[in-house]
């Protein structure tokens, strides 16, 4: 609940403004209306397959070093890796486990570590953790607390039959790890496809159509949806939303939107070239170019070759006439 409210009031307070600044205009062009519709489309679609992966097909746990289980990851599918928490304790070395997890099939491996973290783990309602939708210490299980990082999602780089071995374990703060085999969201390159159609829209929008300052807007947006599959989890839910924004804004208020700002001072360039070379043109009293862009008319290089005849016709007295 908390994850939808802050999706909708991000995506409502950026679009907002943005449209509250197209007010003045005389129509919305189709084109801004296009990206704002992706740019709020976007972002809800990946938020709605990451933190609803809906019920895995197999379970196993692990804990400790130099175990190894086996798994079959169908195409389209990742491995979820939810830490199952030791109890509560004011030792530093309980707060955290850093993991490390080979994970070979045929043919291909590769290696996914990182570090679960429970600072502020005695927080949180009760919740199943049936269908991912929770965490489990020792004795009870609840969702994610405030700064805790208690699951990662891991997409093997082929499918498959999968081992997973455990090659590094440190830390007190996980008691044993679940290993969910779920259904993975959409690969990053398509959603960099997407995200780069979006913001070409609002570029054009912004420089062609003079929405003002749509195209920073819409790409701030169209990128939040890209990093929100790298960063959220259903146990993150919105502390991951809000954390996969920041690099989202960046990259769209200054990559989308600084392009958009030189398209519009080329164009704003150009036109004044234009207009200065008109002005010479008319105090030397020359006729200006044209204001079309279109080519001139190209003269065929074929000529067309007249022939005149004349007929002389002799008369009886001896004259001619032509």
């Amino acid at each position: 609940m908390i994850s939808a409210l802050i999706l909708a009031v991000i995506i409502l307070a950026v679009l907002g403004s943005a449209a509250k600044r197209m007010l003045d205009m005389q129509g919305v062009p189709a084109v801004a209306m296009l990206a704002m519709l992706g740019a709020a489309a976007a972002p809800t679609w990946v938020a709605w397959e990451v933190l609803n992966p809906g019920e895995p097909l197999s379970v196993v746990t692990v804990r400790g070093e130099k175990e190894v289980v086996a798994l079959d990851v169908p195409e389209g599918h990742a491995i979820m890796a939810t830490a199952v928490l030791t109890d509560e304790d004011d030792s530093p070395r309980t707060d955290k486990t850093a993991y490390s997890f080979e994970v070979r099939g045929a043919g291909w491996g590769h290696t996914a570590s990182g570090t679960f973290k429970k600072e502020g783990a005695g927080s949180g309602p009760d919740v199943s953790l049936e269908g991912g939708k929770g965490i489990s210490d020792s004795t009870r299980k609840r969702s994610g607390g405030l700064g805790e990082d208690v699951q990662d999602r891991i997409d093997p780089m082929g499918h498959g039959a999968t081992e997973v071995e455990v090659k590094n374990w440190m830390g007190g703060a996980v008691l044993s790890v679940d290993l969910e085999v779920i259904k993975a969201p959409p690969p990053a390159w398509m959603l960099w496809l997407i995200a780069c159609f979006i913001s070409v829209l609002g570029i054009i929008a912004e420089v062609y159509k003079g929405a003002d300052r749509l195209a920073g807007d819409i790409g701030v947006l169209a990128m939040w949806s890209v990093f929100m599959r790298e960063g959220v989890t259903p146990l993150d839910s919105w502390q991951g939303l809000l954390g996969a924004l920041l690099p989202g804004a960046l990259l769209g208020w200054a990559a989308v939107g600084g392009i958009a700002w030189l398209g519009i001072k080329y164009l704003s360039s150009r036109e004044a070239k234009k207009a200065i070379t008109v002005g010479a043109a008319v105090a030397a009293g020359v006729e200006p170019p044209p204001e079309s862009d279109a080519p001139a008319a190209v003269v065929s290089p074929t000529r067309t070759r007249t022939r005149t005849r004349t007929r002389v016709v002799r008369s009886d007295d001896g004259g001619s006439e032509a």
